[in-house]
């Protein structure tokens, strides 16, 4: 498929962040504690690798951007040439307890709302139908994903709803307090 300059700098961009998503999806599938939680964590790895697949192949990326793995780690190459899509990943252990289950849910949260939005908008830029209906097909799913994040982050509490009539400032306060760091220091605000 022959893309114009604005197509292909748009899938560089979504392929850019998916791998970025791959590697913390990896790491954070050794740090999670929830069982849920690492059930979704290898749900949204699969299926970022797969999307990661399915958009390389569908813009011949070798020929347009021959160097654009280079600079990932080696894990990462591998994960996103499909290398290592079974066993355990060959990404080293991160120290235990460096990000706390909710820390790594909202992460997840935040950049899958965000690749939807992204999706959805490059589907709009795009030229060849096929493209536009592959990102608007990843933005549904990566919508589907959120809310299956979001529904497992409120059965943990860790987004309460806001009850009409409770104070709006009250209720946001409490809600984020200042999480303590991994030396057990409070933040400062």
């Amino acid at each position: 498929m022959k893309l114009s300059v604005i197509e292909a700098e748009g899938l560089h961009e979504i392929l850019q962040d998916l791998a970025v998503n791959i590697e913390k999806l990896a790491a954070y599938a050794d740090e999670a504690q929830h069982p849920e939680l690492r059930q979704l964590i290898q749900e949204k790895l699969r299926e970022s690798e797969q999307d990661y697949q399915e958009l390389r192949e569908m813009a011949d990326w070798g020929s347009l951007f021959p160097n654009a793995e280079h600079g990932w780690t080696e894990a990462t190459r591998m994960r996103i040439a499909g290398g290592a899509q079974s066993g355990p990943h060959p990404l080293q252990p991160r120290p235990s307890g460096r990000f706390s289950d909710r820390a790594i849910a909202t992460d997840m949260l935040s950049a899958s709302k965000s690749m939807a939005v992204r999706d959805i908008w490059s589907a709009t830029e795009m030229g060849h139908q096929s493209l536009r209906r592959t990102l608007a097909e990843l933005s549904r799913r990566e919508l589907d994903f959120s809310f299956k994040v979001y529904k497992f982050m409120e059965s943990q509490g860790w987004y309460p709803q806001y009850k009409v009539g409770e104070n709006p400032e009250r209720w946001l306060l409490e809600t984020h307090r200042m999480p303590q760091d991994v030396h057990g220091a409070q933040w400062q605000a």
